[in-house]
């Protein structure tokens, strides 16, 4: 019985990762014509797991990120990303290539990043919605420290 209950468990897990990364990569057509593609935090965490080709920025202030980011992100100047945003991210390494997302608190700041990286050669960008805020109400954690 609870063998049973362990396979359906696992199968459920499984499934909604399927979706969620198939969720992810169907939303990249809309994200080519300019328009910022949200990507809730179940999503996020699966694209973490499954892909390598990843990139996650946080755009809040040093303070913030210091004080909670997800863990593997990278700490990104707001100002430059606006201002210079394909100098600034091919100094951080950035491949165009790989999935970019970006977040910050509430995830209103890194949409408005978003849509400037959308004019520029970065065109597979997403913003997390909700933010950190709300990655850490879906259950996940965000740690503290770093740069």
């Amino acid at each position: 019985m609870y063998r049973n209950l362990r396979c359906i468990i696992f199968l459920s897990i499984f499934l909604s990762m399927f979706i969620s990364i198939g969720s992810a990569v169907e939303s990249t057509a809309m994200a080519s014509a300019g328009q910022v593609t949200e990507i809730s935090a179940r999503e996020l965490a699966a694209l973490m797991t499954a892909s390598q080709d990843l990139v996650i920025i946080d755009v809040d202030t040093p303070g913030q990120y210091k004080e909670g980011h997800i863990k593997g992100s990278l700490f990104g100047d707001g100002r430059l990303l606006r201002t210079q945003p394909e100098e600034y991210l091919d100094s951080l390494g950035v491949d165009k290539s790989k999935k970019i997302i970006l977040v910050c608190e509430t995830g209103h700041k890194s949409r408005r990043i978003a849509e400037t990286l959308l004019k520029t050669n970065y065109h597979n960008v997403y913003n997390l919605e909700g933010g950190k805020l709300g990655w850490a109400r879906s259950g996940f954690n965000l740690i503290s420290g770093g740069k």
